[in-house]
């Protein structure tokens, strides 16, 4: 492997750790919105 491929790599690999990085903390994010919405609902439905 030549002395640019190597580094194309890299960066390459550094990219797709970081937007990895980003993607799970949105749907962590969305996950937890979801959670609190049911719960949200769940609660109303008890009150009636």
């Amino acid at each position: 492997m030549t002395r640019k491929m190597k580094r194309k790599k890299m960066i390459i690999n550094f990219w797709n750790y970081h937007h990895n990085k980003m993607n799970r903390s949105n749907n962590n994010n969305n996950n937890n919105n979801n959670n609190n919405k049911n719960s949200n609902n769940n609660s109303k439905n008890n009150n009636k």
